[in-house]
């Protein structure tokens, strides 16, 4: 092997290497188990900023029955891990707009619009 393939085939091997340790070094992709198996969430709303329980992901503890939160950022997915209670989500700031109930134990991977404030229905 001349000097030259040597030097080629170090640069590459250095190059994969550099690689591989970049891609081991990023972030764990965000999931529905982030709103699972926890006391936290027993009753709790979980967002997601992407579909699919992808991007930033949030949650809230319910508050006063029909109170209006805003909800900051995207908000494309969402899961109600509850076992009673129920909400609802609207693509306006001030529960306006294009709205989604979201009765207890539901998943909707992809809600069709982003979410920007939620309703607390209370027990369903």
């Amino acid at each position: 092997m001349s000097r030259r393939s040597l030097k080629s085939a170090v640069a590459v091997a250095f190059a994969a290497g550099l690689l591989a340790s970049v891609t081991m070094a990023a972030p764990a992709q965000a999931s529905l188990s982030q709103c699972s198996g926890s006391p936290t969430f027993d009753n709790a709303f979980c967002h997601w900023s992407g579909t699919n329980y992808t991007g930033s992901f949030k949650w809230w503890q319910p508050g006063n029955v029909g109170q209006c939160r805003v909800l900051a950022g995207e908000n494309r997915s969402v899961y109600n891990p509850s076992r009673l209670l129920n909400y609802q989500v609207f693509s306006g700031s001030n529960c306006t707009g294009t709205s989604r109930l979201v009765t207890w134990g539901t998943k909707i991977p992809n809600l069709g619009f982003s979410a920007h404030s939620l309703k607390d229905l209370g027990l369903g």
